[in-house]
C-alpha cells in the first residue's frame, strides 16, 4: 500500500485536475469486515477472502485449506516465507460461506461509493 500511496501523491502533484483515493478494504473497513468473520485475525486466503470468492466466483474455489497463521519472526523480513507459512493461508477458510462473501462485497461497494461521492464533492 505504501508504494501505491506514494505513486498517488506524485500523480496528484503532477496532474492538477485529478482526484484520487488509495485504499485497502482491510484498512478502512477492518471493524465492519471482522464482524462478518468468525475467525479472529483473519487475513490472506482465510475465511473472509474465501467467502468473497465463494460469492463472486465459486467455480474457482477448489477446496478448503486448513486453518493456518504465519509464524514469521517479528520484525524480520524473510527470504523463505514457505518455511514460516507453508500453506499461504492466514485464517480459517473452512468457515467461509457465500453469504458472508455477499455481506463483505456489499460493505466494500457501499464504502467505495461513499468515497467516490466524497471525491466528487471535492473542489
Amino acid at each position: 500500500m505504501s508504494a501505491l500511496k506514494e505513486t498517488a501523491e506524485i500523480l496528484v502533484e503532477k496532474l492538477k485536475d485529478i482526484k484520487m483515493a488509495v485504499l485497502s478494504p482491510y484498512d478502512v473497513l477492518w471493524k465492519e469486515l471482522s464482524e462478518i468473520a468468525e475467525t479472529p485475525n483473519d487475513s490472506h486466503a482465510g475465511e473472509l477472502e474465501a467467502s468473497i470468492m465463494l460469492y463472486l466466483s465459486p467455480e474457482l474455489v477448489k477446496g478448503r485449506a486448513n486453518e493456518e497463521y504465519p509464524q514469521i519472526p517479528k520484525p524480520f523480513t524473510v527470504k523463505d516465507k514457505v518455511k514460516y507459512w507453508p500453506g499461504g493461508v492466514w485464517g480459517n477458510p473452512k468457515k467461509a460461506t457465500a453469504e458472508k462473501g455477499k455481506k463483505a462485497i456489499k460493505i466494500m461497494t457501499d464504502k467505495i461509493v461513499e468515497i467516490l461521492d466524497r471525491i466528487e464533492k471535492m473542489k
